[in-house]
């Protein structure tokens, strides 16, 4: 039965919702230059518990307030943000590429940051190294080549430090793996992703090919966060939450109110 008590908890229902709307909203705001970075979005549930008492024959159900249900990813193309790097690498289209740690531990990123150490290795900032289209390690020759050129679909070729003539065939190629529903990723911080259990990975495969899109060199892919629309939800969500905190303070009114009849 609806009660007092139940409108308390109802607005504070809404308040822990709208707090993690808002932190929600912030990530975003804060990620708004970092690169390759995909927007979130919340999904709201309302929440139901007994009946209205009323003398109608039509009995409904009582909503007790809100909940968080899901938190999901605009996976949407951020801009191509040109560079003066040729490691420096952009997915036009769907795919992410694969990048392995020290201990070979798999993940998966949009961030084409890459450079090559003095190993010849070409990794990430994190040092993780990037994977090809079989799954290996890319590594490059220093002592032969003096500059590389990256097609867009993935061959990476060698510029003779000699000669200065490109190699004839390819040295690597660049490998993009894509997944049947890429919100079962798990997002792990330092612009990365695990494979969830219901991610459906598929690949890899050469770019361009498969449904995985072709890349560019000289280039980044920036944030698809869009400013106005995130400034629009925080105000949104920021008056939710004031009305909430007015149906706190009222239901506790009414509270003393009750508790004061009886002194």
């Amino acid at each position: 039965m609806a009660g007092i008590g139940t409108a308390l908890y109802t607005g504070v229902s809404g308040l822990r919702a709208f707090s993690t709307a808002i932190s929600v909203v912030s990530d975003n705001i804060a990620n708004a230059s970092t690169t390759a970075f995909k927007a979130n979005e919340i999904r709201f549930a309302d929440l139901v518990g007994g009946y209205y008492s009323t003398t109608s024959s039509f009995f409904d159900r009582e909503g007790s307030g809100a909940i968080p249900m899901a938190v999901l990813t605009d996976w949407s193309q951020g801009p191509l943000i040109p560079t003066s790097k040729w490691s420096d690498i952009a997915i036009n289209g769907e795919g992410f590429f694969q990048v392995q740690d020290s201990n070979g531990n798999i993940f998966y990123t949009r961030d084409g940051s890459f450079y090559v150490d003095l190993n010849g290795n070409m990794v990430s900032y994190l040092g993780y190294q990037l994977l090809d289209s079989s799954g290996s390690p890319i590594q490059l020759d220093l002592t032969m080549y003096s500059n590389f050129v990256i097609q867009s679909n993935g061959e990476i070729y060698g510029v003779d430090a000699t000669t200065g003539q490109m190699s004839s065939s390819p040295l690597a190629t660049i490998g993009l793996v894509n997944f049947r529903d890429p919100n079962g990723l798990i997002r792990v911080g330092n612009n990365l992703f695990r494979e969830g259990a219901n991610a459906g990975k598929q690949g890899p495969f050469q770019p361009g090919q498969n449904g995985v899109g072709y890349l560019m060199n000289y280039t980044i892919e920036g944030s698809n966060v869009d400013l106005a629309e995130e400034l629009v939800n925080l105000i949104v969500y920021q008056a939710n939450y004031n009305a909430n905190t007015k149906t706190v303070s009222t239901a506790a009114d009414m509270l003393n109110a009750t508790v004061n009849i009886v002194r």
